[in-house]
């Protein structure tokens, strides 16, 4: 998308549309929280898939409120409108950190080990 943005734009508004570089500037910005959510989603799968539901329901409401609209507030006064871009890069980068801690830090793996050994 960031290789052929343009022209994909201007497949859907028209190849002398005044939206083409404010879409591509959004696109610049938001397009880097496509990573983070990628490894974030893939944990939470994990993770779901064994039982751990209230971390992934307490870093979201963490990440959506406290992270993203602090962020947003914050850096408004000096970024204006594209505060609220990287607010969502921010939110993504804090919850993929936060699932990485409970993937790895939480000991939802230890009664699935003790049953393993007992086995």
């Amino acid at each position: 998308m960031l290789v052929f943005g343009r022209p994909l734009l201007a497949l859907f508004l028209g190849a002398d549309s005044p939206a083409i570089p404010v879409s591509l500037h959004v696109q610049n910005m938001a397009i880097w929280t496509y990573a983070p959510f990628a490894v974030t989603i893939v944990l939470f799968g994990t993770l779901r898939s064994y039982g751990v539901v209230i971390a992934q329901i307490a870093i979201l409401f963490f990440a959506m409120y406290a992270v993203r609209l602090g962020a947003y507030v914050l850096l408004y006064p000096q970024l204006g409108p594209d505060a609220l871009w990287w607010s969502l890069n921010i939110s993504s980068v804090v919850t993929m950190a936060l699932t990485i801690a409970v993937y790895f830090y939480s000991g939802w793996r230890a009664p699935m080990l003790a049953r393993v050994a007992e086995g």
